[in-house]
């Protein structure tokens, strides 16, 4: 098991049932989704953050997780947002000098703060910053973004340092001293870190990471439990939803949602749900609905692979169970989408507790040449 997951988590990897090749497959040129697997870090990105903030990462087995970030776009940076050091306001820095591309902060009284470092940025979106420290004798500096949460750079040298920063909704950015910061930086650069990402503001709602050294998986406690992109995507007719979960918990005879797209309170509803026994594909618009059931079942414990699918005609579901052959149903589709704004969920799914270690959202359809690698590498990640 070990030789077989370890390969798939590698960036530089571009083969069969790598991670690059799935998302390359899957997320063509255009492609707009969400791509999210439940490991803390990836070479040196951290994916798992206890905190809305993004401030402190997850690590250990039992973590709390509030966000998670999305991996669908590759992690690209967007355009830079900094400002040269020449156009920054260091009237309140206290003693601070501005010195070619670099500020020389001198032992500032913990207080102090820089503002204008960086251009206007986007609310409630997810920054790289980096920065590059030629002197260091102490101390820190924090990144706040649109009046988002101070952020630590975690400097305690001299070199290349990296952060991620959660812009706020409000109006003011700047850098803070921090243990009476005593060094000379410049911000190489602040830019946009492309991605849908999950996040669950609300801490009584946020769901658990796992993993028995082998395995990594998100337990949602069937209660309300939940991970949510906003309304950052267009619901319409062809779209995709595959997740890899262990079905732990049998809850009451209604399907619950697990994941998918869900568009506010017309409850148009493109998702994966599970009842007792079994995993189904839904479809609704307003009060219309269709369901696309498996009639073979699993029980608590079982290892699920599902991918459902949605063209113009059908809706369709393939499922396999504990790494066995695929189960697949289909019927067709008569209720046209509505085009509205709406988020990516997975959790939430009342009275049904769940293991998960795979998800994906796709605007748009997998292929019938690509569903079997995708179902595979899923089952793959869980073991089976």
């Amino acid at each position: 098991m070990r030789d077989i997951v370890k390969p798939l988590v590698k960036e530089s990897q571009n083969t069969p049932l790598s991670l690059d090749y799935i998302r390359s497959l899957v997320f063509k040129v255009g492609a707009v989704g969400i791509l999210c697997l439940p490991f803390p870090k990836l070479g040196d990105r951290q994916l798992l953050f206890r905190d809305t903030s993004l401030r402190t990462n997850v690590e250990a087995d039992g973590d709390p997780v509030s966000a998670i970030l999305d991996m669908s776009m590759g992690f690209n940076l967007g355009p830079d947002f900094s400002e040269p050091a020449a156009n920054w306001n260091i009237a309140n820095a206290g003693p601070a000098t501005i010195e070619g591309e670099y500020l020389n902060w001198a032992g500032s009284s913990g207080s102090d703060y820089i503002s204008s470092y960086c251009g206007t940025v986007e609310p409630d979106k997810v920054y790289e910053v980096e920065v590059d420290v030629t002197r260091y004798v102490g101390g820190d500096i924090h990144f706040r973004l649109l009046t988002g949460a101070l952020t630590p750079m975690n400097v305690n040298s001299t070199g290349v340092f990296k952060t991620i920063v959660r812009s706020g909704t409000g109006s003011f950015t700047a850098i803070y001293d921090f243990g009476a910061a005593d060094m000379t930086f410049r911000v190489n650069y602040v830019r946009l870190l492309e991605g849908n990402h999950l996040i669950q503001d609300d801490l009584d709602k946020r769901t658990t990471y796992r993993t028995d050294g082998i395995r990594h998986w998100l337990e949602f406690d069937g209660i309300d439990d939940v991970l949510n992109s906003g309304d950052v995507f267009t619901y319409q007719q062809g779209m995709s939803v595959a997740i890899g979960f262990r079905f732990q918990e049998v809850g009451d005879s209604a399907t619950r949602a697990l994941a998918g797209f869900a568009a506010g309170t017309s409850y148009t509803r493109l998702s994966i749900r599970t009842s007792i026994g079994r995993s189904v594909f839904q479809v609704r618009t307003g009060t219309a609905e269709v369901i696309s059931p498996v009639a073979d079942g699993f029980s608590a414990g079982d290892f699920v692979a599902a991918i459902g699918r949605q063209d113009e005609n059908t809706v369709s579901i393939s499922t396999s169970i504990n790494g066995g052959g695929e189960i697949g149903d289909s019927l067709v589709q008569t209720e046209p989408e509505s085009s509205v704004s709406c988020p990516f969920e997975i959790g939430n799914s009342y009275g049904h507790a769940h293991d998960v270690f795979f998800i994906l959202g796709l605007v748009g359809n997998i292929s019938d040449g690509e569903l079997p690698l995708v179902s595979k590498y899923i089952n793959t990640l869980m073991g089976v």
